[in-house]
């Protein structure tokens, strides 16, 4: 088709300035490309190395079965995460996280992982260790250099209603915390890591005595005024010297809309089913409330006193055993254990007039254990012996010696033998000294056998064995 001249002519106008255009654009790209290639330089390589770690765990173990979990299943290590933070002076700062592989027990209260970890030349760095909650883990943002309180502040629990443990087989596994002193990983770092894990609950058991037992068979324990929910790690002003000394709460601390309700099925006790956030004294002008004081924690215990078939129900509050009783704080890490020593008669006919009025018709005693001052107890059907470890690490060979408290009922103390002649124990104030001499040969592990009457506990100590992972029993 012949197109008219003047539309010829335009054409001829436009396409000198469409070739400009088309110059100018594939030299402003051009331009951008090479700057691009200049401003972006590929990261250098990291350096790692793999470490080993070795942690002790808060559970008790028991010369006694239990229904629902037992401390094999309190110390299990199911995911660990590592936090890594850079510290400099007083101020420590997130650098990046890393998980835990090839996870195994050495002792029943201790176990052992492998950490890749970023290789540094000068910089010391702080690890977080935080076990069974890889999903709170995965769901926080982490900024780099966003402080260390910063992070394990948002690292929350939300979990309403009764934990998990219906058995062995069915059960979710409880959250740990536990953090390292500051370490330099050079390229030849060849040390094992160790540390304690504190766990973010607290646990209740409940006991009924020979004597109570006689009058009273126990079906059931409701527990009132709970939280719903806690931080993984404590506040920082809260833990000292390897002790939880106040409740860590989250900035939006939740409570429970419900009791909790546990069907007991032994009447005689009820072990590893009750495990708690922590919850703090209710207060009135600054002050712990007394007693009876509305949304203190309680049990409200149902059974049957004297053969009755009807269930009543009898309240307990979490009180010390003072003369003048006093509000307990529920804390983290700690084991609260209630003791019904007596029951005079029938409790309340229902769970709310139990709640609503004074403890009555039960007489109980509480006692509260801090499981990471002592964590390992053993016991007969009359004596304790309870131990601070049963894992003494000491990586390199030279001569070295520390002490462990070690604690007994038992008339006239415990004693001691050693399978190793290179392997000590000196006693003292409630406890001794491990101690390892110099080693000339390779890595070797002894044992130190405590005897208290008819209970028997080992102490494993490694020596020599650098960051290698241990070998298993």
């Amino acid at each position: 088709m012949i197109m008219p001249y003047k539309v010829k002519k335009m054409e001829r106008i436009r396409l000198p300035i469409l070739l400009v255009w088309c110059t100018y654009m594939v030299t402003l790209f051009s331009c951008a490309k090479e700057k691009n290639i200049v401003e972006v330089k590929p990261p250098l390589p990291q350096k790692t190395v793999d470490v080993t770690f070795a942690v002790t765990l808060p559970g008790l173990s028991q010369n006694i079965s239990t229904y629902a979990i037992t401390e094999n299943e309190e110390n299990k290590l199911s995911t660990v995460d590592v936090l890594v933070f850079k510290v400099v002076g007083t101020g420590e700062t997130f650098a990046y996280k890393a998980r835990g592989r090839n996870i195994k027990p050495i002792t029943e209260n201790s176990s052992q992982f492998q950490v890749s970890l970023i290789t540094s030349t000068g910089d010391k760095f702080r690890f977080v260790v935080i076990a069974n909650a890889r999903d709170v883990v995965d769901g926080a943002l982490m900024g780099v250099n966003e402080s260390k309180a910063a992070i394990l502040g948002k690292l929350i629990i939300n979990k309403p209603g009764v934990w998990n443990t219906t058995s062995v087989a069915n059960y979710s596994p409880l959250p740990m915390w536990g953090e390292s002193a500051p370490v330099l990983v050079a390229n030849d770092f060849t040390e094992l890591v160790p540390l304690p894990l504190l766990r973010s609950q607290l646990k209740v058991d409940v006991y009924v005595s020979a004597a109570a037992q006689t009058t009273f068979r126990m079906t059931s324990i409701s527990v009132y005024n709970t939280n719903a929910n806690a931080r993984i790690a404590p506040d920082a002003i809260n833990y000292s010297a390897g002790k939880v000394t106040a409740v860590s709460l989250p900035s939006n601390s939740q409570g429970n809309a419900w009791p909790l309700v546990y069907d007991v099925q032994n009447p005689a006790k009820s072990e590893g089913e009750i495990y708690l956030f922590e919850k703090g004294r209710v207060m009135i002008s600054g002050t712990p409330a007394p007693p009876g004081t509305a949304g203190i924690a309680s049990l409200i215990i149902g059974g049957h006193f004297n053969g009755s078939p009807t269930e009543t129900y009898y309240k307990v509050e979490f009180l010390s055993n003072d003369a003048t009783p006093v509000q307990l704080a529920l804390l983290r890490n700690h084991k609260y254990a209630f003791n019904i020593l007596k029951v005079g008669g029938a409790g309340y006919d229902t769970k709310d007039k139990a709640l609503a009025s004074k403890p009555s018709n039960m007489q109980v005693t509480t006692t509260t254990v801090d499981l990471n001052d002592m964590p390992i107890v053993y016991f007969d059907e009359h004596y304790y012996l309870a131990m601070q470890t049963d894992l003494v690490v000491y990586p390199t060979n030279e001569s070295r010696g520390e002490y462990y408290k070690i604690y007994t009922n038992y008339p006239g103390g415990y004693t001691y033998t050693s399978d190793s002649s290179w392997l000590t124990f000196n006693p003292y104030n409630e406890g001794g000294n491990v101690i390892a001499i110099a080693n000339t040969g390779g890595p070797r592990v002894g044992t130190i056998t405590i005897t208290a009457g008819k209970i028997r506990a080992n102490i494993k100590v490694y020596q020599g064995w650098g960051s290698q992972p241990l070998p298993l029993p």
